[in-house]
């Protein structure tokens, strides 16, 4: 004689509870996750009120993801085209230096979690934002200090962040990835014509979260060395540099550029004439700029609120 079974099946309201159990965790982990999230960016906008940046003098131009004082309040959502990016340097009004895009095709990102789930501004090696005046570089008084937020998606070729066009193959202020074409993964500044002062290769590493601290020191310069700049990755010891066709403090004869052009984020234009190229890819998170050296004790500051911050290790 046939037993029956004892195995049943679950009945259309055992599967209902079943699936609204899976539901409510669900909706629970995301939810905590958001949380976090929102957590993290509080945190960062509190970092950012109770910086050292606007202490230290001679603060150039601070652009900061993070700050809700950044955008136009309608494009600061995941995805959105950016058409501005604000200076948030809160001890001056007027000479803030705000960076605009009015072409579509050329407007850079937001993202609403790219560095350590913070928001940052992406480009594509396409997207750039210029100053919107024209200013006299930040070394023009004989020396500054940059410091930069990043993470690099491609580290393949010229990838430039920040370049300032002043006079190609002399003077230009060309800064980022890969300068000169000599070895992948440096960093440095370029002056045009494969003229330039680099860190050695595979300092800079594709989706690594990185906080760079670079100081133009004062002129009148070497001619022929590469003394007059200095580069640090993480707040760690000064990096090794090299000259690339004559280094770029040579190229400088002596003194930097000192005339009013606009400042652009994202690519170089070479002659300042509409020739864009070798575009960053990646996101970035935060660029502060002095236009003076600043002495160990200061610059050190600086990169630990910016560590602290952005979730990097710096030492």
């Amino acid at each position: 004689m046939l037993k029956k079974s004892k195995n049943k099946a679950f009945s259309l309201i055992e599967l209902s509870i079943v699936i609204l159990i899976i539901g409510i965790l669900v909706a629970g982990v995301t939810q905590s996750s958001r949380l976090i999230v929102q957590m993290k960016l509080t945190t960062a906008r509190s970092l950012t009120l109770s910086s050292p940046v606007p202490i230290i003098k001679d603060l150039y131009s601070w652009q900061d993801s993070v700050s809700e004082k950044s955008f136009i309040e309608s494009e600061a959502i995941d995805q959105a085209r950016l058409s501005a990016w604000n200076d948030i340097n809160h001890m001056t009004i007027s000479d803030r230096l705000n960076f605009i895009q009015t072409d579509n095709n050329r407007k850079p990102i937001y993202k609403i979690r790219a560095i350590n789930d913070l928001p940052s501004v992406n480009f594509n090696g396409s997207y750039f934002l210029r100053s919107e005046r024209n200013v006299m570089p930040f070394f023009a008084l004989g020396s500054a200090t940059i410091f930069m937020v990043f993470k690099a998606d491609n580290v393949l070729g010229q990838k430039f962040m920040l370049m300032h066009p002043i006079a190609n193959c002399s003077k230009n202020a060309e800064i980022g990835i890969g300068v000169a074409n000599i070895i992948s993964g440096n960093f440095g500044v370029h002056a045009g014509c494969g003229i330039g002062t680099i860190t050695n290769g595979n300092v800079i590493s594709v989706s690594q979260p990185t906080v760079v601290s670079m100081a133009f020191l004062s002129s009148p310069l070497n001619p022929g060395t590469t003394a007059n700049i200095k580069i640090y990755k993480n707040g760690g010891t000064e990096l090794p540099l090299v000259g690339s066709g004559g280094s770029y403090t040579q190229s400088m004869g002596g003194a930097y550029g000192n005339w009013l052009s606009p400042l652009l984020i994202g690519l170089r234009d070479d002659n300042n004439n509409g020739g864009y190229n070798s575009g960053f890819v990646g996101d970035i998170g935060e660029i502060v700029i002095y236009s003076r050296a600043l002495n160990t004790e200061e610059r050190q500051s600086v990169e630990k609120y910016l560590g602290k911050k952005w979730g990097i290790a710096v030492q």
